[in-house]
């Protein structure tokens, strides 16, 4: 897996006021926030690297994420607390930006998966097959 699929997670647990300067407990590399962020990226890692070959990339994705449901609800549980005590208008662009990287991820995951596979290969990447093709 490559490091796209940390760099997801990360950009999921840190909402778009990284200019300003997070909540009391929000921040750090120790922080309850950074350590369920960890778990969940350990998580989609291992099962997504986990899947079965003959399984699509697309599908391992998705089986990955509802896999670590439970690690993605405790991040989410820290989450929204640190967006609720920012001021409104950077709540708004918060939680915007934890949906646009919620709603991409699997597709992210499905491009790691694909590239991982690809590499282990030692071919060149197939473009994903347009949806519903």
């Amino acid at each position: 897996m490559r490091v796209s699929l940390l760099t997801s997670v990360a950009l999921l647990a840190a909402p778009a006021f990284a200019q300003t300067a997070p909540p009391a407990g929000a921040g750090g590399a120790n922080s309850p926030i950074a350590a369920a962020g960890m778990r969940y990226v350990t998580c989609l890692k291992t099962k997504a690297e986990g899947a079965p070959q003959t399984v699509p990339p697309e599908a391992a994705a998705d089986g990955a994420i509802a896999g670590c449901k439970a690690e993605h609800d405790q991040l989410i549980t820290l989450i929204q607390p640190m967006i609720a005590s920012l001021p409104a208008e950077q709540q708004t662009a918060a939680r915007a930006h934890l949906q646009e990287q919620e709603a991409g991820l699997s597709a992210k995951i499905a491009a790691d998966i694909r590239a991982a596979r690809t590499a282990s290969a030692g071919t060149t990447p197939a473009a994903p097959a347009a949806p519903g093709k």
